[in-house]
């Protein structure tokens, strides 16, 4: 299996994931598995993308409540508050 380091910063790929979400959430197609705590992205698995795979949760969290903004950061925030 190739492995390879991400060609974009964390940030940005978190940044994606978000608003991936957002509009998936919209459309009424949250790409999700499992239940509410226990989910995971059907297409990209959490080790295969931590940064994006985040974004991604935290997108939808934020969407479904109407918190989701065109801005990530708060979001971003609270993840690094998280992993630090």
């Amino acid at each position: 299996m190739k492995t390879h380091e991400p060609q974009f910063e964390d940030r940005i790929r978190f940044n994606w994931g978000y608003h991936d979400a957002a509009f998936d959430v919209h459309r009424g197609n949250p790409r999700l598995t499992g239940s509410p705590g226990q989910q995971s992205l059907t297409y990209v698995s959490r080790q295969h993308d931590i940064a994006y795979y985040e974004g991604y949760i935290r997108g939808v969290a934020d969407a479904k409540t109407g918190v989701c903004t065109d801005d990530s950061t708060a979001a971003w925030q609270a993840y690094r508050e998280l992993t630090a």
